[in-house]
């Protein structure tokens, strides 16, 4: 698994998901005219990504380098995955906080599950159904954002272009088969600049003698993660599929409106 993820940790595709796979090369270039970030913020990404990873070959150990996934847009970090204590959660949160250029760690880690070789399997399947699914969309641009799936519970990382967007984002990835859960961290691009940073405002870098309270393992009806602005609108919980199933939870996990 070691050598796959170090191939990964230098290839920039690792931000674009599964699109350049799933597509010819002339859609492939259609496609990445689409990309929203700059070219200076997909290497700052990037060179983030490359250096969480380092910090986490650096620990000795393969629990974070083998366990924790992590994805990064606009400076913003998501750390998903299963893993054993609270200790390695709050070891890789202190990490990802000490890459140059983070502006935001947000901790999806779930503790103490024991995650089959089969769980995992399926959770791929998942991610590529989504994928494939958000591609035919018209009007979604898959490539703005990270896609990753935990036991059944999908994440959202990146940006839309306006509210339905969001919207076409959101009714895709819950009515797609396999999802139990959606966890939304997409943030509406700001209207006068679609390459400028993502900037909260709302979440402080931790100084070095700050406290970390690592998630729950039980209760995950909120994200874990450095504190969070409240949903700006309400939060849908429930409805039909477009086959006819039940639609998994939504969790609105970070504000719509634009970052200023």
């Amino acid at each position: 698994m070691k050598p796959a993820k170090l191939l990964l940790a230098l290839s920039p595709m690792l931000l674009t998901g599964c699109v350049a796979a799933a597509v010819g090369a002339g859609t492939e270039a259609g496609v990445s005219l689409a990309e929203e970030r700059s070219v200076g913020r997909k290497v700052d990404d990037i060179t983030i990504y490359t250096d969480i990873n380092r910090l986490f070959i650096k620990e000795g150990t393969n629990e974070l380098f083998a366990d924790v996934t992590i994805d990064v847009r606009h400076a913003r970090v998501l750390l998903t995955g299963n893993v054993k204590s609270e200790g390695a959660a709050q070891r890789a949160v202190e990490l990802a906080w000490k890459a140059r250029g983070v502006e935001e760690v947000i901790n999806e880690l779930v503790i103490g599950t024991n995650a089959s070789w089969g769980d995992a399997a399926q959770d791929a399947v998942v991610k590529k159904n989504l994928e494939a699914r958000l591609l035919v969309t018209k009007h979604v641009w898959v490539i703005n954002y990270s896609i990753n799936v935990v036991n059944g519970t999908t994440y959202l990382l990146g940006r839309v272009a306006d509210q339905a967007e969001l919207n076409r984002v959101l009714n895709v990835t819950r009515t797609t088969r396999g999802v139990k859960r959606v966890v939304n961290y997409l943030q509406i691009r700001p209207q006068d600049d679609a390459t400028v940073p993502a900037n909260t405002g709302s979440y402080a870098t931790p100084s070095s003698g700050s406290s970390y309270t690592a998630p729950a393992t039980t209760d995950y009806s909120t994200p874990a993660a450095t504190p969070a602005p409240a949903p700006s609108t309400p939060v849908s919980s429930g409805g039909m599929g477009s086959d006819g199933y039940a639609a998994p939870e939504l969790i609105q996990s970070s504000p719509l409106p634009a970052a200023n």
